[in-house]
Parts: structure tokens; C-alpha cells; sequence
């Protein structure tokens, strides 16, 4: 998994918050018809509220990226967040549980995957010192900036910006430090 800052190496060991980009590129994406899940399409349900669990196996498709591998970490068109495999969870589960929704599963060829959609949202931004994109009905947060107050207790965190429009997800520096220390595949993870 790659780091990114532009001002040099990632330290662990100072409150950090970083933006959480999947890797589709690299490892590709699974799908299937819209039809196959239960809950409403991504593009209308409100993510702030838990999508709604079901329990019918959802038989996904693959299509690779330039790494064969098929990663911890997946996207998927049809939900917003994660479709991630059990040792994924079981990480997010211990480091952030409170802030995970598991709502449902799928398979790819004889590997399984939940689905995971994330419930923690921060409880505000700086917005002064964010870059935000307004349009007329909605923002768009580019780069967010957060009090210097708050990165202690976002450090065990994977969240979301508060507001409907903002869908970009977020961890901690612990949350960040258990995927990367676990060998979890699939996200890329960017300082902000």
C-alpha cells in the first residue's frame, strides 16, 4: 500500500488523518446488475443513514485490473464503499467497528466478500482552510482540512464528512496503521 504526502515520509506516530482512495485501477473492479442487490442504487440512497442489510448472496463478476490478484479491498460500482473480504473485516472490525456497517454479501468465483459500507462521520471540518467546490445545489470537497483539536480523537476512525454531498472516506492514522500492519490489498491511502 502506498502513502502519499507532499511534504515528505508519513510518521505514525503523529495524529493524522488520510483520505482512503481504492486502488480500481490496479486491482479492478467486481459488479453485477443492479438488480441482484436488494437496497435502493448507490446514486439514491442516503449514505449517512445504514444501507439496509440482506441476506442473499450477491454473484459478482470481476473485471481485472493490471495486478491479477484480487485485493482486500475492492470496489464496487453498485455499493458506495467497500466490498471486502472476511480478514478485511475482521481488521476493520477490531480497530473501528463502531463506524462499519456490514449490510450484505457477495461472491467472485469461490471467494467470498461483504459488503461494507462506512457509518462514522466526522463531526465537523475546518471549511476556512478546506478547498471546497461550491455548485448550486450542492459542495464538493476537494481537500479537507480538520481542527488540529479533533485529529486525536479521529485517530481510531473511518468516516466520512458531514453533509449528504460529501461520499470520500476517511481513516485515521490506527486505522490506516492496522490495514497497512495486516498486509491488507486494495486501498491507497492519501495525507490530507
Amino acid at each position: 500500500m502506498a502513502d502519499y504526502r507532499a511534504d515528505g515520509p508519513v510518521d505514525d506516530k503523529e495524529p493524522a488523518v488520510f483520505g482512503v482512495e481504492k486502488m480500481a485501477n490496479e486491482y479492478g473492479v467486481v459488479y453485477a446488475d443492479q438488480s441482484a442487490f436488494p437496497g435502493p442504487p448507490a446514486w439514491e440512497h442516503d449514505w449517512q443513514e445504514p444501507y439496509p442489510v440482506f441476506s442473499d448472496r450477491v454473484v459478482l463478476e470481476r473485471e481485472p485490473g493490471e495486478l491479477a490478484d484480487l485485493p482486500d479491498f475492492v470496489r464496487c460500482p453498485q455499493i458506495w464503499h467497500f466490498a471486502c473480504t472476511e480478514r478485511a473485516v475482521d481488521v476493520l472490525r477490531q480497530v473501528c467497528g463502531r463506524d462499519i456497517n456490514v449490510f450484505g454479501h457477495g461472491v467472485v468465483g469461490d471467494v467470498e466478500l461483504s459488503f461494507v459500507q462506512v457509518v462514522g462521520t466526522a463531526s465537523r471540518i475546518d471549511r476556512e482552510k478546506s478547498v471546497v467546490d461550491s455548485f448550486p445545489t450542492y459542495e464538493l470537497v476537494q481537500w479537507p482540512a480538520f481542527y488540529d483539536e479533533d485529529l486525536p480523537g479521529l485517530g481510531d476512525r473511518l468516516f466520512t464528512l458531514p453533509g449528504r454531498q460529501f461520499t470520500g472516506v476517511f481513516a485515521g492514522s490506527a486505522v490506516r496503521a492496522a490495514i497497512t500492519g495486516a498486509g491488507l490489498t486494495g486501498l491507497r491511502f492519501v495525507r490530507v
